[in-house]
C-alpha cells in the first residue's frame, strides 16, 4: 500500500465530530482590493524579466548604486536612543506582568506585536535602518560584554549562524502556534527568558554573538539588505544586496525560514503535502546545469527577501491599522492627553474602494 492510500485510509476510519475553533487575535478579513495586488505581484515579476534581459551587466550595477549621504556624526544621539530602548523594554515587560490582562491595554503585546513585529520590520526593510538606532539589547550586551572581557568562549564560524535560524524557527513556532502569544504574562514570560538568553551567549561568547546568534539583530540585518537608506547610504530598494558579498549558508537558510514561516500557512502549501502528492517542488535543473545547488541557493536566496517583505506588510497591514490605535489610546492615557477612540470603520472606506476597484 502507497502513502496516498495509506492516507485515505485513515482518513475514512476518522470519524467525523463537531469541534470549535477561532481565528485567534489577528485574525482580520482582508478588504482592500485584492485586484491591486494580483496587478502589482504581475507589473513587478513582468518589469525584473525584461529588466533582466535587456539591461547590461554594467548597467544594473549602476541603477543600484548608492550616494553617501552628508550626516553628520551622531554616534552619541545613537547610544542614548539605544539606551532608552532598554528601559523601555524594561518597562513593557514589567507591564507584562503587573499590568492589564488586556492584550490590547497592556504596553508589552502592543509594543512587540504592532510596534515592533509589524511596524519596526516593515520600516527597516521598506525605509531605513532603523534597528541599528532601536536595538533595545544592543546597550546591555554591550556592557555584558564588557564586563566578562569580551566572552570566555570563541564562537564557531559556522554553527553561530544555524544557531539563530534555529531560534528563529523557535520564534516562528511561538507566534503561528502558541494558543495566545498576546497574553501579556505569557508574552512578557517569553521575551524576559529570551533576553536572559541573549545576554548569557554574550556573556560566553561575546557581541558576536548579536550578529549571529541573536534572532532579531540576524533578522533586520538580513532586511538592511533591500532597504534603500543604511550605512548612511541611499540608493534604490535592494542597492546593498546587489553590491554585497555573497551571503552565507546559514543566513540564505535564515531567509528561507523568514518567507517560509511568513507564507505557508497550511499544510496544503508545504513540501510535505506536494511529496503526499506526488508532486517534486525541486525537480529541476538551474539553467546551464553547471551550479551547485549549494552555491545556487546562497546567490539566489537575497531574491526572496522583497517577497517576504512585501508578504509581512500586505500580512498584518489591516491588524496594523487597527491595533496602532491602541497604542495612540494607551500612549494618550499614560500622559493624560484624554481618551482616544478607537474604530475600525476606515474599512468601509476600503471596501468601497474595493467595489469600485472590482
Amino acid at each position: 500500500m502507497n502513502l496516498r492510500s495509506l492516507f485515505l485510509v485513515i482518513s475514512l476510519l476518522c470519524a467525523p465530530v463537531s469541534a470549535r475553533a477561532h481565528v485567534s487575535e489577528q485574525g482580520f478579513v482582508l478588504l482592500l482590493p485584492t485586484g491591486a495586488y494580483t496587478a502589482a505581484g504581475t507589473v513587478t515579476v513582468f518589469a525584473t524579466v525584461v529588466l533582466m534581459a535587456l539591461v547590461p551587466a554594467v548597467g544594473m550595477r549602476r541603477v543600484f548604486g548608492a550616494v553617501r549621504l552628508p550626516v553628520p556624526g551622531l554616534d552619541a544621539a545613537r547610544r542614548l536612543c539605544l539606551f532608552l530602548s532598554f528601559l523601555l523594554l524594561v518597562f513593557m515587560v514589567s507591564e507584562g506582568w503587573t499590568g492589564s490582562r488586556d492584550p490590547l491595554k497592556n504596553a508589552l503585546p502592543l509594543g512587540f506585536w504592532t510596534v515592533i513585529w509589524i511596524g519596526v520590520v516593515s520600516v527597516q526593510g521598506a525605509v531605513f535602518d532603523i534597528w541599528r538606532w532601536i536595538n533595545p539589547l544592543a546597550w546591555p550586551a554591550q556592557q555584558v560584554a564588557r564586563i566578562s572581557g569580551g566572552g570566555v568562549l570563541r564562537l564557531p564560524e559556522r554553527g553561530a549562524g544555524f544557531a539563530g535560524c534555529a531560534l528563529f524557527l523557535l520564534f516562528g513556532a511561538f507566534l503561528l502556534a502558541d494558543p495566545a502569544p498576546a497574553d501579556p504574562a505569557r508574552l512578557a514570560a517569553v521575551v524576559a527568558g529570551y533576553c536572559a538568553l541573549t545576554l548569557g551567549a554574550v556573556a560566553l561568547f561575546g557581541r558576536r554573538w548579536m550578529v549571529r546568534g541573536e534572532v532579531f539583530t540576524v533578522l533586520m540585518r538580513v532586511y538592511r539588505g533591500v532597504t534603500p537608506l543604511a550605512a548612511r547610504r541611499a540608493g534604490l530598494w535592494g542597492w546593498r544586496a546587489a553590491r554585497g558579498r555573497r551571503p552565507t549558508l546559514a543566513i540564505a537558510v535564515f531567509i528561507a525560514l523568514l518567507l517560509g514561516t511568513g507564507s505557508f500557512d497550511g499544510l496544503n502549501e508545504t513540501f510535505l503535502w506536494l511529496g503526499v502528492l506526488g508532486v517534486n517542488p525541486l525537480g529541476f535543473r538551474l539553467a546551464g546545469g553547471g551550479v551547485k545547488m549549494r552555491e545556487a541557493f546562497r546567490v539566489f536566496s537575497p531574491s526572496l527577501l522583497p517577497i517576504a517583505l512585501a508578504y509581512h506588510i500586505a500580512h498584518y497591514l489591516t491588524s496594523f491599522l487597527v491595533d496602532i490605535q491602541y497604542v495612540r489610546a494607551l500612549i494618550q492615557s499614560a500622559i493624560g492627553a484624554g481618551h482616544s477612540h478607537v474604530t475600525t470603520g476606515l474599512f468601509n472606506t476600503l471596501s468601497t474602494v474595493r467595489i469600485i476597484w472590482l
